[in-house]
């Protein structure tokens, strides 16, 4: 549907159904992944994965979608996260503190932000 809903009703798309088929199967996603989460903890806690929110906004970024709006690929991103997964695994097999692999995400972050600023400059030239 683009940025533009009412351009892509114009050309014929059911807007409403696309918007109420992707709203159900990110729900389900989520579901789907709060289950998976409480699996692995062996409770439920509303907040258990807040520790992840860093590393999930950082393999966005990665994985090409801009800050600013635009594209991004959902191939790129799952190319991200699995960088970002072994790079959280090597750390915890280095046996880096937590600390630290909090400040290497960081880092990827702030990389990833300052690169896609570069790329946002050099397409509006």
């Amino acid at each position: 549907m683009g940025g533009n809903p009412d351009a892509s009703r114009l050309l014929g798309l059911p807007v409403e159904r696309l918007q109420l088929t992707l709203y159900v199967v990110s729900g389900a996603f989520g579901a789907l992944g709060g289950v998976v989460l409480a699996a692995m903890l062996g409770a439920a806690a509303p907040d258990a994965a807040g520790q992840s929110l860093l590393t999930v906004v950082a393999a966005i970024i990665l994985g090409g979608t801009s800050l600013f709006g635009g594209r991004g690929s959902a191939w790129g991103t799952l190319l991200a996260v699995l960088i970002l997964g072994t790079l959280n695994n090597g750390l915890t097999l280095l046996n880096v503190s937590s600390f630290w692999q909090q400040v290497t995400r960081g880092v990827v972050l702030l990389l990833a932000v300052g690169l896609d600023q570069v790329r946002v400059r050099m397409q509006a030239r």
